[in-house]
């Protein structure tokens, strides 16, 4: 989610680079679904948000909001893939 580099060992990060270190498996906690590959501080952040994309809905109106910024949020093909 983040798109910065991520790193087997925290050593192993460039200087001046703004990378993270290990990845983490990614899955839905309903059905156990693989989703993907996140670096820990991606991962952790989604599920302290509830993994809903209500709550990410709402973290993101916060955010806007905070910087004086307006969103419209539209879900196309709501529920299918």
């Amino acid at each position: 989610m983040c798109e910065k580099p991520v790193y087997k060992k925290r050593e192993d990060i460039p200087a001046g680079v703004d990378g993270k270190c290990t990845w983490q498996c990614d899955h839905d906690h309903d059905s156990i679904d693989f989703r993907g590959w996140l670096c820990k501080d991606c991962n952790v952040g989604l599920g302290k948000l509830g993994d809903t994309t209500d709550a990410l809905e709402k973290a993101l109106r916060y955010a806007a909001k905070c910087r004086g910024v307006e969103i419209k949020v539209e879900y196309v093909n709501e529920g299918k893939l």
